[in-house]
């Protein structure tokens, strides 16, 4: 794994990557969900290094990503869009296969949308986005509980060992456990002279993030043709079976994975779960409407 900053346009953004497939692999891109970042999905993604070049990056105001990160100025995840195309043409012409994770998931669906031929296939797993049936409606001014609870998060703690005796057992890491909480700490904070350290997602950045959720996956998505996964879990998930259905309707090939038990934190409860719909797509032959894979 190379562990670097890439220069782009915009500034500095950390990436991890593996490269040694060689320069006929397909390119696979992988963005995190909100408040993470990259270093935190290592082990999911490691495997896929015998057959992908995989680039995996910190979003603006994440991670250890280097742009400017002013809440004021994050009204809609365009913003995260425009960085992405920013560093993946900075990179290689694709084509790409864009993967992630919740926000990651939505923010690769729509820049997808908007220059599908670069981009190979989508895997998205556990998007994040208003329900189809009230995203008309939807406006970031209004009640957001997980903008309100990410504003009141503490930022500042007196070691990595103390965040994390505090952090273990406690919310997604309740599920998850120790490794992903390590990692998450690894790549997630900022350290102060004094061994302090300090969430690198700032709380006001996570909440205007919260705020800024797409409503407009259904019609960036309406035209899509080319290989797509969504992959969710039963237990307090983003994806509603509505939804699901609306996403993959009409896709050749398309495949549909709902795997019981698993929650919102999928692709790290499960991390085999982005292997294994890259290999099916990449293997089994387009068909009409879309196919159930990999649901347990």
């Amino acid at each position: 794994m190379i562990d670097r900053f890439r220069d782009t346009p915009l500034g500095r953004i950390h990436t991890i990557e593996w490269l040694d497939a060689g320069e006929r692999a397909p390119w696979l891109h992988f963005l995190h969900a909100t408040g993470m970042h990259a270093h935190l999905y290592r082990d999911m993604l490691a495997p896929l290094a015998a057959h992908f070049r995989i680039v995996a990056s910190d979003a603006r105001g994440h991670g250890r990503t280097e742009l400017a990160a002013d809440p004021a100025q994050l009204t809609s995840w365009r913003t995260y869009q425009d960085d992405l195309a920013v560093l993946l043409d900075s990179i290689d012409a694709g084509p790409w296969w864009y993967a992630g994770h919740s926000m990651g998931a939505t923010v690769s669906a729509e820049l997808a949308a908007r220059r599908p031929a670069q981009v190979a296939g989508l895997v998205l797993i556990e998007p994040a986005f208003v329900p189809f049936a009230v995203a008309t409606g939807y406006t970031p001014d209004g009640p957001h509980p997980m903008a309100e609870q990410a504003i009141r998060r503490r930022s500042v703690w007196p070691s990595a060992a103390a965040m994390i005796d505090a952090y273990r057992g406690r919310g997604v890491f309740a599920r998850i456990g120790d490794d992903a909480l390590t990692a998450y700490v690894e790549g997630g904070v900022r350290s102060g002279v004094d061994g302090s350290v300090e969430l690198a997602c700032a709380p006001a950045w996570e909440a205007a993030t919260f705020r800024a959720v797409s409503a407009g996956l259904q019609p960036a998505l309406a035209g899509w043709r080319r290989p797509l996964a969504l992959l969710r879990g039963t237990v307090g998930s983003t994806v509603g079976a509505a939804d699901a259905a609306s996403i993959t309707a009409g896709v050749p090939g398309s495949i549909g994975g709902c795997f019981e038990g698993a929650g919102h934190f999928l692709p790290l409860e499960r991390p085999d779960v982005l292997s294994d719909a890259l290999a099916a797509l990449r293997t089994e032959p387009a068909e009409a409407g879309s196919r159930s894979h990999g649901a347990r």
